[in-house]
């Protein structure tokens, strides 16, 4: 199945052919199930993913659910040579994917240590997500998100606020 990527600047139309091309070639042959280090070409190394939480509110601190929250970015970085593309034939510095094709790229399975709940954005909906390929198969994706997690408070917040300190 071809997948259809968006010029981060309008294309000409000899750019919007090469980029078709580009892309027909890109997917042709990419597995989603496949991450990039056992692809054809990979390293069969361990994927090497940068992530990053951009804070930007945290939420209420709950003593009594013990629970705490952010509301943030959750931002990552990794590089899949499946999507390296020719920027001077293509005539694009970098792509950008719709939510749709998101779904049909690799993406990385995250962990959260004692989550509750995550509620991610949604790309076109305000700032909820992009998701950029540059032309050496390097990727960058962020997504907004809204995260509650468990914490153990037990032992120190059991007297309060009718604890002492010494």
């Amino acid at each position: 199945a071809a997948l259809l990527l968006l010029a981060a600047r309008p294309a000409r139309s000899w750019e919007a052919a090469h980029l078709r091309a580009e892309l027909d070639r890109m997917m042709s042959n990419y597995g989603i199930v496949v991450r990039p280090g056992l692809a054809e070409g990979g390293t069969n190394a361990p994927e090497a993913v940068t992530t990053q939480i951009y804070v930007d509110r945290w939420q209420q601190l709950d003593d009594k659910k013990l629970t705490f929250g952010l509301d943030g970015y959750l931002r990552l970085w990794w590089f899949d040579q499946r999507l390296a593309f020719n920027a001077s034939t293509t005539g694009a510095t970098q792509l950008t994917l719709t939510n749709a094709q998101i779904e049909q790229v690799w993406l990385p399975d995250l962990y959260f240590e004692q989550l509750i709940d995550v509620k991610l954005g949604v790309q076109g909906k305000g700032r909820g997500a992009g998701f950029w390929v540059y032309p050496d198969g390097h990727v960058f994706y962020s997504r907004q998100a809204s995260v509650k997690l468990a914490c153990g408070m037990q032992e120190g917040f059991d007297q309060f606020p009718f604890d002492s300190h010494t």
